[in-house]
């Protein structure tokens, strides 16, 4: 009954694309969460997803530079009722692009400006401050399965820059609207949980090209005792409108032509990843976690060789709580 109880109070999305919660806590509660993050990134893909470039001398190559990034989410969230929660995200991200030690052509490996110099892919860390998010919950259904729409607004944080492999962002204003929806599993599979979450957005118009994309998130968690619980996740996008990156030589590829220029920002980005990982609850109020997560295809993006997720999270106010807000 204790281990029914926990699964609960703790079905939560942990944090692949941001926090996320299908359940609202009491009123007046909350939780702060810091959580640091590792990706490496091995491959650059294309608009039918093909990991490699064909340069301008005809050669085929997979070799186009690595990408590695460390960052620091926090996130903190409160009930103001116990139908409606708010939260707000920021995190700071630093990248670095290695390029490949054969040359690669214009536009291809670091990317240069016009007057030839290299703003970001100059092969050190560079960090900013990315997109700050505001989220607001809704509980709308809590018997049998939690529904919890939800409308979220992602802008960038400061003016960082949008062109280099190396950004920490699109710099992209973005609403979102969308659901969790929830439910425990007993008696088919006792002491196990379901979370479905799906949105839609819609980025801000960018040199006259306007995209929506669809994204949705499935997970599925077992609680193998009250303190700890083992969980996978299925994340995948769909991006209407929007541009593909051409191989070969035709695209331009020069920071003249707004195409290229803007092409992080207005981008045809579709993705298929996994996750899977771990929590430990501490005590009642905080619990620590970790999330491994993998790039399976993804077209018009980097792809995750690997993505390592850590983090702890304290939740707040009232009786004791679960965080439930990784």
């Amino acid at each position: 009954m204790r281990v029914v109880l926990i699964v609960a109070l703790a079905i939560i999305l942990f944090p692949i694309f941001g926090s996320a919660q299908a359940m609202v806590e009491p009123k007046g509660t909350g939780s702060i969460t810091l959580s640091y993050q590792y990706a490496y990134v091995d491959q650059h893909l294309f608009g039918t997803g093909e990991n490699y470039r064909v340069l301008s001398n005809g050669v085929q190559t997979s070799d186009l530079g690595t990408l590695s990034s460390h960052a620091i989410y926090a996130d903190f969230a409160y009930s103001i009722t116990d139908k409606v929660a708010f939260s707000v995200s920021l995190p700071f991200i630093t990248r670095k692009y290695t390029a490949p030690d054969h040359p690669l052509g214009p536009g291809v490996g670091a990317h240069t400006l016009a007057d030839g110099s290299i703003p970001l892919d100059d092969g050190n860390y560079h960090g900013s401050f990315a997109d700050l998010g505001f989220r607001v919950r809704y509980s709308l259904w809590t018997r049998p399965l939690y529904i919890t729409p939800f409308i979220e607004y992602n802008t960038p944080s400061n003016n960082y820059m949008f062109y280099s492999h190396a950004i920490v962002g699109n710099h992209v204003h973005q609403l979102n609207l969308g659901t969790y929806v929830a439910g425990l599993l007993d008696p088919v599979i006792p002491n196990s949980y379901f979370q479905l979450r799906y949105a839609v957005g819609f980025p801000e118009e960018i040199v006259g090209i306007s995209r929506t994309r669809e994204n949705a998130e499935a997970e599925f968690g077992y609680f193998i005792n009250p303190t700890w619980r083992v969980f996978g996740t299925v994340i995948g996008e769909i991006t209407h409108g929007g541009i593909n990156l051409p191989n070969g030589p035709g695209f331009p590829r020069d920071t003249t032509n707004p195409l290229f220029f803007h092409h992080a920002q207005i981008t045809r980005d579709n993705l298929l990843d996994i996750a899977g990982g771990v929590q430990y609850s501490i005590n009642d109020r905080m619990d620590f976690y970790a999330v491994g997560t993998h790039t399976i295809t993804a077209r018009n993006m980097h792809a995750f060789k690997y993505e390592i997720t850590t983090g702890i999270s304290w939740g707040f106010g009232g009786s004791p709580q679960r965080p439930c807000h990784c």
